[in-house]
């Protein structure tokens, strides 16, 4: 009877919570049917259709990013000096329509591809926003920030490659930050990274 019990709790508070189900983050890292960390900028583009990669910052603060209109708003696949020099898919975000730079339209495919990710979507309040993320989220003004941070066990190719002395307890630190810009009250565009590190 206890199981039981114990079985609606949990099945409540992912109710009241989305993000209870995996405090991991991952329930955030996909979107177009591409996950973070799995692709490169250009390898998106093949699949989403040919976008120009823009610029911007230096060093630590530089950052890569290709864009899409679609029929919800924008979509941006961002990279950094974490993504190495082939650029690997860190990040992505999602803007509302009307205020963008020069992005193509996506692939007709994911044209109607929904801008929301486990609850997460434009126009929600600062309270919706986080009770989406299943956390309180750090304000400095209107941004918001959350992350979920996890240790990952590597598989024996990584072992090889980055920790071949510590075979036994060989982990990335996986990181997922949300970060959420907010106008009017509304949520008006936010950001999803991925970043594993050692």
């Amino acid at each position: 009877m206890k199981y039981l019990i114990r079985f609606f709790l949990m099945l409540f508070c992912h109710l009241l919570h989305p993000a209870y189900a995996d405090e991991t983050g991952s329930q955030f890292t996909s979107i177009a049917d591409i996950e973070l960390g799995t692709l490169t900028l250009e390898q998106v583009a093949d699949k989403l259709g040919h976008s120009k990669m823009q610029f911007s910052g230096e060093g630590g603060e530089s950052q890569e990013v290709i864009c899409y209109r679609t029929n919800d708003g924008y979509l941006s696949f961002l990279s950094g000096e974490m993504g190495g020099p082939k650029h690997t898919l860190l990040g992505f975000g999602i803007s509302g329509k009307g205020k963008h730079q020069d992005c193509p339209e996506i692939t007709p495919k994911f044209a109607n591809v929904k801008l929301r990710l486990a609850g997460l979507h434009l126009g929600m309040s600062k309270n919706e926003f986080e009770r989406a993320i299943g956390k309180k989220a750090k304000w400095d003004g209107v941004v918001g920030r959350a992350s979920f941070q996890t240790r990952v066990p590597m598989t024996p190719d990584q072992i090889k490659r980055f920790s071949p002395e510590h075979k036994d307890d060989a982990f990335f630190d996986l990181s997922v930050s949300i970060v959420g810009k907010f106008s009017g009250g509304k949520l008006a565009a936010f950001e999803v990274w991925k970043v594993e590190s050692l």
